[in-house]
């Protein structure tokens, strides 16, 4: 019979520091419009069902702060700052954790501080539990009609399988999830120094 194989380790380079290496950079390109694009680090979780948890919550918080039913997007879509283009999600890799925002916007700096102030209100006021309820229903049914893709299937349990986790859990954690660990990932996650933005203006700005 044929031996087993010793694990591979795996190098994912030293730990990332939780500030982030520039707060704001821009360039210009041949874009019709300014485009946003903003990250915020946060700590990544262990592995596991923790992970899972964590990808779970933070994708949460990202619909309660900045989703197409939360207070904020309607407040920046009727002022003009945002479009339809705009988003805000949960990502993760082996090593570091982040939340991505980006989109087409004429105030850049404005949406940013508008995320930012909206994340330090809902961690220190907290939010309604029935706004909260009807977003993690919301987001529950999303996240089985995307089982009814086979590509979907696949790429969980692939994904699963490297992460050591097993994503078919979910039903569990997320009912678990409280408004009040949504509350706590914002208070933890949401603070300038985590905060990176990137601004491509359009070539006629000159700037």
């Amino acid at each position: 019979p044929s031996q087993a194989k010793p694990p591979i380790p795996r190098d994912c380079g030293e730990k990332e520091p939780r500030q982030v290496f520039a707060r704001e950079n821009s360039r210009t390109m041949a874009v019709s419009a300014p485009l946003l694009q903003m990250g915020i680090k946060g700590q990544p979780a262990e592995g596991g069902a923790a992970q899972l948890r964590q990808r779970l919550l933070g994708e949460l918080a990202c619909e309660a702060l900045a989703g197409n039913s939360s207070p904020l997007y309607n407040r920046l879509y009727e002022k003009g700052l945002i479009n339809s283009s705009f988003y805000l999600g949960y990502m993760d890799y082996p090593g570091c954790a982040f939340l991505v925002a980006g989109g087409e916007t004429k105030d850049p700096e404005g949406v940013r501080d508008a995320i930012l102030q909206e994340g330090k209100q809902i961690a220190e006021e907290g939010m309604e539990e029935a706004f909260f309820q009807r977003l993690k229903k919301a987001a529950y049914g999303a996240y089985v009609r995307g089982l009814n893709s086979f590509e979907t299937l696949c790429v969980e349990q692939a994904q699963g399988y490297f992460a050591e986790q097993n994503p078919w859990t979910f039903p569990e954690i997320y009912d678990a999830l409280t408004r009040q660990d949504v509350e706590e990932f914002l208070r933890v996650w949401i603070k300038p120094e985590q905060t990176s933005l990137i601004v491509i203006w359009p070539e006629e700005a000159g700037k």
